[in-house]
């Protein structure tokens, strides 16, 4: 979870009580530039679950105890409220990316949690105005299918597995504490077996198991597992993508739809990396 999570409960009296495990969430815009709502709560006699703003959350209202949001009883009762905080004040009310960034987080956490599955517009994500007449949540509404879209790799974890260009940049410290990515590191090497001695490739390296080889064949494996890394990464992506695709269907089918997908994006990374 890279976003604070805290509390303010001197609102959370304006609640109907228990109602049951909420079904879905519904995004509201703040129409405020603070996380501090509880005081605006308390005068209007309303409330929400949650604000949101550039990785923070707050909670007002606990999730099995309904709010008073949405000014329609379903909704009120069986939805998470979350208040997004605005950039500016009037106008078209603007929301920081930040802000959408931290409540695609949490939105995703919130489904696990749960036991929401996929979101959906129209099934188990809204808008303030689908049940109330209003023009909250705002310019959020028109990206209710970018945040759906968002959150669901999340869920399904694609966005959890790190590139190649992550691998490269991945932060390596060198024996005298300096900190530099692994390419800076590759290309070093590179240069100073070029330029050096015929025999630098020779020179003997140990490894962490206390190992010793030369350096070429270190070099080699280097190459070897960078490529065998993103040919996975690859691979799993086109597993999840596939399994996403075919949730319900028969087990036995979906085990070899994996399967074929998996040999395939394998196979095709593997015709690519020889023709070079």
């Amino acid at each position: 979870m890279s976003y604070e999570l805290d509390a303010d409960w001197s609102a959370s009296g304006n609640s109907d009580g228990y109602r049951c495990t909420p079904v879905g969430v519904c995004v509201h815009h703040a129409a405020g530039t603070s996380i501090n709502m509880t005081g605006t709560f308390l005068a209007n006699g309303t409330s929400a679950h949650y604000g949101v703003e550039p990785g923070h959350v707050r909670q007002f209202v606990n999730d099995d105890n309904g709010a008073w949001a949405a000014g329609d009883g379903w909704a009120n009762n069986k939805l998470l409220h979350v208040e997004c905080v605005n950039s500016a004040v009037g106008g078209d009310w603007p929301v920081a990316d930040g802000t959408v960034d931290t409540l695609v987080e949490f939105l995703a956490d919130k489904s696990r949690e749960h036991g929401w599955g996929h979101l959906v517009v129209g099934e188990n994500l809204y808008g303030h105005r689908d049940f109330y007449n209003t023009y909250c949540p705002g310019v959020l509404y028109a990206r209710l299918g970018e945040i759906t879209e968002r959150v669901n790799a999340k869920i399904n974890g694609e966005d959890d597995m790190p590139t190649l260009e992550e691998i490269w940049n991945y932060e390596i410290t060198d024996p005298e504490g300096n900190t530099y990515p692994a390419y800076q590191h590759l290309s070093w090497a590179r240069h100073y077996a070029k330029n050096g001695p015929d025999d630098t490739w020779d020179v003997e390296l140990t490894d962490p198991d206390g190992n010793k080889y030369p350096a070429w064949q270190h070099l080699v494996w280097d190459r070897y597992y960078a490529m065998r890394q993103g040919a996975q990464i690859d691979a799993l992506t086109e597993a999840v993508k596939t399994l996403a695709g075919m949730q319900g269907g028969d087990p036995e089918a979906v085990v070899k739809a994996v399967s074929d997908a998996v040999a395939a994006k394998l196979e095709s990374i593997q015709v690519e990396v020889m023709s070079k």
